[in-house]
């Protein structure tokens, strides 16, 4: 299926099985297909599997624009929202990793309640390392 994001962008989601969500973020060049392999069990085991493939990948739109990780970030947000998620395990591998990262770290979404980083590429820039320090000072 396609989920609209932007007025010019749709991205290609691939969404197998039925229970509490497992959402798939691929990294750099690939696909939702390298997920395929973890999506079939986890579906057949009673979860819900998820893949995206991010702006400029795989089946989505491919638009000049919003290749970045908040835009990323933002996309993932928009999908979640759109299938009215809850309880959901956000897995990334390699650059989809950090855009876990960035979104935990930056969009304060409540229906993101773990995250699974597979050879995450973790990036920690000055604005996240600030939110960071903030959080953890008024411990």
């Amino acid at each position: 299926m396609f989920i609209e994001v932007d007025p010019v962008v749709r991205l290609f989601v691939q969404d197998w099985g039925s229970g509490r969500p497992f959402v798939f973020i691929h990294g750099w060049p690939l696909s939702h297909r390298v997920f395929e392999y973890q999506m079939v069990p986890i579906s057949r085991a009673g979860y819900r599997a998820i893949g995206i493939d991010l702006r400029g990948f795989g089946q989505s739109d491919k638009p000049w624009q919003g290749n970045d990780y908040d835009t990323w970030a933002e996309d993932i947000r928009k999908v979640i929202e759109k299938l009215d998620l809850h309880d959901v395990l956000l897995a990334g591998f390699s650059m989809g990793g950090a855009i876990a990262m960035h979104y935990a770290a930056l969009q304060k979404d409540t229906r993101v309640t773990r995250l699974a980083l597979m050879g995450a590429a973790g990036r920690y820039s000055q604005k996240e390392q600030i939110i960071h320090m903030a959080h953890h000072s008024k411990k």
